[in-house]
């Protein structure tokens, strides 16, 4: 609709409308974590840490146990982000990650190519990917809730195979709108139901010491995935292979991503004070 009524110029206005007004109701309604708000040398540490509970359905407490600054934990810099104890932890995050992005970014940067190649126009090519985000969207809320049952990292396995699956069967999908709209949408649901899992993941893993600059290594790190997936995609077809091999070769990423949380098993950051 907006392109309808302007160009592709107004989209890029709209996003950054939507990130602006995303930003105040980010901080009104988003509470700080109890972890970190345990660390900080505030005077009114209690009252913050009571309404962090309270906007988490949790009981108030009624005070504070002091800790002696001889066993505080240490700053979180880079000799604790990479010291021997945490650093099996954030190099597989880092690499499930790096490698789930592969697939993901893959296929939002060439499923509207590769439907076009079927000789579809660019508009049903488009609505191809809008499906495939409405399954996104629905994959990232079923996971949210499901994680309220069930243990996370399970879930997001899960999701990584199921990504790898469904993706896969895209590649074989009969050439009509319909059928190729429902399974990207269907493979987008599992990618980024497993998506949402990563970020949970990576924050149970670490303690609040190190939860903010591990999970910007890991993220920042893994991010290449996604400059990564357009240039890899772009190779194997050069390469004279057609949309089924790539999308199985393509759809291999979440699967090294789930390998990479098999391997991580219960493993959790460790510091010593």
């Amino acid at each position: 609709m907006i392109l309808d009524a302007g160009n592709w110029r107004d989209i890029f206005v709209f996003g950054a409308i939507c990130t602006a007004v995303s930003l105040p109701i980010f901080f009104l309604v988003v509470p700080e974590s109890v972890g970190h708000l345990m660390e900080s040398n505030t005077g009114d540490k209690l009252a913050r840490i009571n309404k962090t509970l309270r906007a988490i359905g949790r009981p108030s407490i009624k005070g504070l146990v002091e800790i002696d600054a001889a066993s505080a934990l240490p700053s979180g810099g880079w000799s604790e982000l990479f010291s021997p104890k945490v650093r099996p932890v954030i190099l597989l995050l880092t690499g499930a990650f790096f490698f789930h992005f592969v697939t993901s970014y893959f296929i939002v940067k060439w499923v509207p190519k590769i439907v076009v190649d079927m000789g579809f126009d660019a508009s049903s090519a488009g609505m191809v990917l809008v499906w495939a985000t409405v399954g996104a969207f629905l994959g990232s809320v079923a996971l949210s809730a499901l994680c309220l049952r069930f243990n996370v990292r399970w879930l997001t396995l899960g999701s990584l195979i199921g990504g790898f699956i469904l993706f896969a069967a895209f590649g074989f999908t009969e050439e009509d709108l319909t059928s190729l709209s429902i399974v990207a949408a269907i493979a987008m649901t599992f990618v980024s139901a497993a998506q949402v899992g990563l970020y949970a993941v990576i924050a149970e893993r670490f303690p609040p010491s190190l939860r903010a600059s591990g999970t910007g290594f890991i993220i920042g790190v893994g991010r290449g995935g996604a400059a990564v997936a357009p240039l890899l995609g772009g190779l194997l077809f050069s390469a004279g292979l057609g949309v089924s091999p790539v999308a199985v070769l393509m759809g291999m990423g979440s699967l090294l991503a789930a390998i990479c949380l098999v391997t991580l098993g219960s493993k959790t950051a460790i510091v010593e004070g």
